[in-house]
Parts: structure tokens; C-alpha cells; sequence
């Protein structure tokens, strides 16, 4: 078809006027070059590799600690986890009711899981025998398989960690890695965050984080059975979660300053009111700062708060 018909068409088609056709028929060819330059070199052309030095030291510590190595065509690959070594040789033997952060964190242990588990034997957890440090969330499979064998439980007075002379039950040692039920982890309430909470049976995104904001307006739980005043938690699933879960013993919850907070911070928390705020603020303005909580029983409307919010207030330093 001669070029003027096709630009008669075009212009006819689209509207175009002669120069935007002139415009167009020079753009398509040109487009047309592109598309098969990029279809033959793009790669070597517009390829950036990634390179994220954090990310390959990440990655090669994995391929230490994970290696995968096939045991045949017919077979499934097997996890091969490396010994790790503690004070320039084995790991030694210990006491899982007598350990300490360092200790855990050294022999392989994540930082937070060694927190959780000291937290654990700090609230009176128990340990049976080796299997059981599969009760700590967290725990990987590597870690287990590592340290179970270690487990040295002291069932007499002699405090001996570290030899072999700590009397244990026969048979209680066991590489076979069995994963803590879920039933069977301790959580502490105020520090589960929503990811832990939704495992919990009848509480998904919605709830979870309902429990992580309520808690965060009180300052923290004090007792767990603040639970059920958090709307729309039945009171199945709450009982669920006191089961499952503590509050830690020397929990100290955060304190609210009633000599320096306003009447819209102290409204803010679920004990006290907007009329009970103000009455506060008017108190301390009539009659100067607190210098004791009881004070507050002076003023018959903030007895009750007094009672119910007395752990989370205080008069200053």
C-alpha cells in the first residue's frame, strides 16, 4: 500500500492531523528497533546484579549452619546441623533450670529466645528433662538438637553443672527433636505481641491487636484477669489466655503522673473518666500537688479510682 494512503487512513482513523501522522510513522519504526534491541541484549544491558553485603553474610552464616545434602535418588534430603562450640570445645553440660542470657546466647541461642527462657525458669518454670526446653517458643530445631543432649538436670543437693557427675533420669536424653505443643508455651502478657496472640485458638488480627492497644492505654497488665475488659474478647478465649499465659511477677506497669498530667491524658486511661480527670486537676489546683495516693479518697467520685488505677498513678519522683 503506497505510504500516502496509509497516512490518508491514518489521519482519516484518528483524527491526525499531517504532522502528528508524520510523527507517528516515524515513532513506530523507531519503537520497533527498541523492542528488538532489548529482546537480544537486554540483559547485559539494563542487568544490575544485587549486591547487599549484609544479606550474602546472612546468607553464607545459613549455609554454615544449614546444610542440606542429599542422601540418595531415592531418599528425601536430610537436615545436617554442625556442632557448635563453647569455651573451645563441646558445648558444656548444664542445668537448663540454672542458665543465664550469656550462656544461651553463646552457645546458639537467639537473643530473644534466651530471654523468654530465663523469663520461663524465673516464674517458677519446670524442666523434666531434656525434651522439655522444647517448651521455649522459639526454640529452632538446631538449637534442640545441640543442646538436648547437653542437659544435665540437678535432681539431688550437689549443685554440679557441668560434668557428667549430675544424676539424671535413665533414658531421658533424646536427639529426636519433638517441637513444644503450642498448649504447653508459657507467654508472658506483656510482652506477646499480636503475632504470638493470634496462635491462640478464637483470637485472630482483629482481637490481637485489640489486646496489644488495650494493654499499652493501661500501662500493662497487673493481674491477668484484666482480660475481660477487653471488648469483644469472649470470655472462653480469655480463660484460654490466662491459661496459657502470666504476668511476670516483677512487672512494674508504667505510671502516670497525676501531679503533671493534664485532664485529657488522664482521661486516656480506662480507669479513669473525663469527670474524674477533671476532678483531679481541679484537687491539685485548689489544694496544690499530691503527695500521696490516698488523697484521692478525699473526693468521694475518685475513691474508685483510686482502687481500680492505684498501680498505675503515681505523685511524681
Amino acid at each position: 500500500m503506497p505510504l500516502n494512503k496509509i497516512r490518508k487512513k491514518i489521519r482519516d482513523y484518528f483524527g491526525f492531523s499531517k504532522t502528528e501522522t508524520n510523527g507517528m510513522l516515524a515513532i513506530i519504526p523507531f519503537n520497533g528497533i527498541l523492542v528488538f534491541v532489548y529482546v537480544l541484549f537486554g540483559d547485559h544491558l539494563f542487568y544490575t546484579p544485587y549486591v547487599n553485603g549484609a544479606d550474602e553474610r546472612t546468607l553464607d552464616s545459613i549455609s554454615v549452619v544449614l546444610q542440606v545434602e542429599p542422601t540418595g535418588p531415592d531418599k528425601p534430603h536430610e537436615w545436617s546441623v554442625p556442632d557448635q562450640t563453647f569455651g573451645g570445645g563441646e558445648v558444656a553440660f548444664f542445668d537448663p533450670h540454672e542458665v543465664s542470657e550469656e550462656f544461651l546466647i553463646s552457645v546458639g541461642v537467639r537473643r530473644q529466645v534466651a530471654e523468654r527462657w530465663v523469663k520461663y525458669i524465673n516464674n517458677g518454670g519446670k524442666f523434666e528433662g531434656p525434651d522439655d526446653i522444647g517448651k521455649i517458643y522459639g526454640l529452632t530445631e538446631g538449637s534442640f538438637r545441640r543442646l538436648s543432649p547437653r542437659v544435665r538436670i540437678n535432681r539431688t543437693e550437689r549443685n554440679v553443672v557441668g560434668t557428667e557427675s549430675t544424676e539424671i533420669k535413665k533414658g531421658s536424653v533424646n536427639n529426636t527433636f519433638l517441637p513444644a505443643k503450642k498448649e504447653d508455651v508459657l507467654l508472658d502478657l506483656n510482652e506477646a505481641d499480636t503475632t504470638t496472640l493470634k496462635e491462640i485458638r478464637g483470637i485472630g488480627k482483629v482481637l490481637s491487636k485489640r489486646i496489644v492497644r488495650y494493654r499499652e492505654l493501661l500501662g500493662g497488665f497487673v493481674d491477668s484477669k484484666q482480660l475481660y475488659e477487653v471488648y469483644g474478647l469472649d470470655s472462653q478465649v480469655v480463660e484460654k489466655v490466662i491459661e496459657k499465659g502470666f504476668v511476670s511477677s516483677g512487672f512494674v506497669p508504667k505510671k502516670l503522673n497525676i501531679n503533671s498530667s493534664d485532664a485529657k491524658d488522664l482521661a486516656r486511661h480506662p480507669y479513669i473518666g473525663q469527670k474524674e480527670a477533671r476532678l483531679i486537676v481541679s484537687f491539685r489546683e485548689q489544694h496544690g500537688p499530691f503527695t500521696d495516693l490516698s488523697q484521692l479518697k478525699k473526693v468521694p467520685p475518685l475513691l474508685i479510682v483510686y482502687e481500680k488505677a492505684g498501680n498505675y498513678l503515681s505523685i511524681g519522683d
